[in-house]
């Protein structure tokens, strides 16, 4: 019984398939990626604006603000 291989034909053409394939499906997968990684700054910000608004309501004070070493007033 002999076994046999695959062609050098059938080898490029499946190769061809998954190159077009990958070059349809990574733009997407890349968009979706930097989408998510938006939105998770997103609500990392609006985490730290509100964290900072309820120290200020619940001290009544201002917040303060290590970079110009003033405060900031909501």
């Amino acid at each position: 019984m002999k076994l046999r291989g695959f062609t050098v034909v059938e080898v490029v053409v499946a190769v061809a398939i998954v190159t077009l394939l990958a070059a349809i499906v990574i733009p997407d997968l890349w968009a979706a990626q930097q989408r998510i990684t938006g939105e998770m700054f997103m609500n990392s910000v609006h985490d730290i604006t509100t964290t900072l608004k309820l120290y200020k309501k619940r001290t009544l004070r201002t917040v303060p603000c290590a970079a110009r070493r003033t405060s900031i007033i909501f």
